[in-house]
C-alpha cells in the first residue's frame, strides 16, 4: 500500500509544502519496510494546499495520509474530513508536546529506522538531492519541511503502518495486486476442523 506524509506551510512565501510518498512491503528478514517512492514539493497558498492533497489522494489512493495536526494543520484536517477523506492521521496525535527540541528528538528516532533498513531511500530519484541536503544541514538549514515529513513517519513507524492497514481494510484502499493476493489467501484457507461428534455422525 501507499502512505503519504505531508508537511504544510502556511503561505507560499514561507517554507515549502511537502509530500513524501512511501510504499509498504514485507521483507523476509525485517518484516515491514517502507520505501521512499516519491517527493512532491511546492510553494502554494493554503487553499491550494488542500486541493493538492486531494489531487495526490485521487492519483495514488494512499491507505494513509499523515499530516500536520497542530496549528494550521488542524483546519486542513477538519476540512478534508468533511470532504470525505477519512484516511488521515493527524501528526499532532503522535506528538507529546511542541517543546523545543522535539523535531531533533523525532529525527533521531527516525534515523534508527533508516540505519536498520526499515525505511529505504533510493540512490536516485527526482527531488532526492534536496531531501539529502536538508538532512545534512538539519537543524541549522533554512528549511526542514522534508525532514519533518520523513521523521514523523520514521519515529512512529509502527503506529503509521498499523493505521494504514486499518484504513486499507476499512475503506478498501488496497492495490489491485494486494486485493488479488488477499483473495487468494482467503481461498487457500483450509476448512475449519469439524468436531468429532459431527464427523462421527456424518455431518
Amino acid at each position: 500500500m501507499t502512505i503519504h506524509s505531508w508537511d504544510i506551510a502556511a503561505t507560499k512565501d514561507g517554507d515549502w509544502t511537502v509530500c513524501l510518498k512511501f510504499g509498504l512491503v514485507k521483507d523476509s528478514l525485517l518484516g515491514d519496510v517502507l520505501y521512499l517512492i516519491g517527493i512532491v514539493r511546492m510553494r502554494i497558498e493554503l487553499p491550494d494546499v488542500r486541493e493538492a492533497i486531494v489531487m495526490q489522494d485521487v492519483t495514488d489512493k494512499p491507505a494513509l495520509i499523515v499530516m500536520d495536526g497542530k496549528g494550521i494543520g488542524i483546519g486542513v484536517v477538519q476540512d478534508l474530513n468533511r470532504r470525505g477523506m477519512k484516511n488521515i492521521l493527524p501528526g499532532g496525535a503522535m506528538q507529546r508536546s511542541n517543546a523545543e527540541g522535539l523535531k531533533a528528538d523525532r529525527l533521531r528516532s527516525a534515523m534508527l529506522t533508516l540505519y536498520d533498513g526499515r525505511i529505504r531511500i533510493p540512490n536516485a530519484m527526482v527531488g532526492l538531492d534536496g531531501l539529502l541536503s536538508e538532512l545534512a544541514l538539519f537543524p541549522d538549514g533554512k528549511h526542514d519541511d522534508q525532514v519533518d515529513a520523513l521523521s514523523i513517519v520514521g519515529a512512529n513507524m509502527k503506529l503509521v503502518i498499523h493505521k494504514a492497514r486499518f484504513f486499507a481494510d476499512q475503506y478498501g484502499l488496497w492495490t489491485h495486486a494486494q486485493k488479488a493476493a488477499l483473495a487468494q489467501a482467503q481461498s487457500d484457507q483450509p476448512d475449519p476442523p469439524r468436531s468429532r461428534y459431527f464427523a462421527r455422525n456424518g455431518y
